[in-house]
């Protein structure tokens, strides 16, 4: 019952999460290049549909455990898109701008600790850095590689996912605390940021999607294939 009660309880992001993670396993998890992708969204399913449930119930230090997340995210895809920067001029600046960004932004969190208190504003710097990163990676797709066919560039779908939930959540995240005061407007505050969260779970989806398949040599063992870019 208790099971079931769960499951119910779980917003159609979370199960495309799910789905997504099995999706890989069941049929990209020969491609060891991309199998970050699998920790990934491991973590998120293990935090949001687990973890989170868990805290709201039991414990006050709800709002600090969002922030690592939060915060473990932005790692997440600043290394992802630095490591697509790879090669280009860019690549060293956006490397020292997440270097310091990340390092004064856990320095942060350590100092001024509050478990009640979620830090949007840091939040919000940090998909500034992530989009302008998907922007430079963007131009080095359509203007410096040559050409390809989008499906050989996953990334991408993952780069539009982050841009349209940034785009469309950015009043709410930059006004988090705010708006999880006000009784009134907390439940459309919460289905529009569901809704970009479900934006956010399609770019996760069509990124794995379009994985490229490893290919098997004839004693079928696994042959690890090199990256489209």
């Amino acid at each position: 019952m208790h099971v079931w009660h769960w499951l119910e309880g779980l917003k159609m992001y979370q199960w495309l999460n799910i789905l997504t993670f099995l999706y890989y396993l069941m049929y990209k998890r020969s491609n060891k290049s991309y199998r970050i992708y699998a920790i990934f969204l491991f973590f998120i399913i293990s935090m949001e549909t687990v973890l989170f449930r868990i805290l709201q119930r039991s414990t006050d230090y709800f709002n600090f455990f969002h922030t690592l997340f939060s915060m473990t995210c932005l790692v997440f895809y600043q290394y992802i898109f630095i490591q697509k920067l790879r090669n280009t001029k860019s690549y060293l600046p956006f490397a020292i701008i997440c270097i310091i960004f990340q390092l004064a932004s856990w320095i942060d969190i350590a100092i001024y600790f509050d478990p009640q208190m979620f830090r949007p504003f840091i939040y919000v710097i940090g998909m500034l850095i992530v989009n302008l990163m998907i922007y430079a990676y963007f131009y080095k797709v359509v203007f410096k590689d040559e050409f390809k066919h989008i499906s050989q560039f996953p990334e991408v779908w993952l780069a539009l996912g982050i841009s349209i939930y940034f785009v469309a959540s950015f009043p709410l995240l930059l006004f988090l605390d705010f708006l999880r005061d006000e009784i009134t407007i907390r439940k459309p505050y919460f289905d529009l940021l569901s809704l970009g969260n479900l934006i956010l779970s399609i770019g996760y989806l069509m990124t794995v999607i379009k994985i490229p398949v490893a290919k098997r040599s004839k004693n079928w063992e696994p042959i690890e294939i090199s990256e489209s870019y």
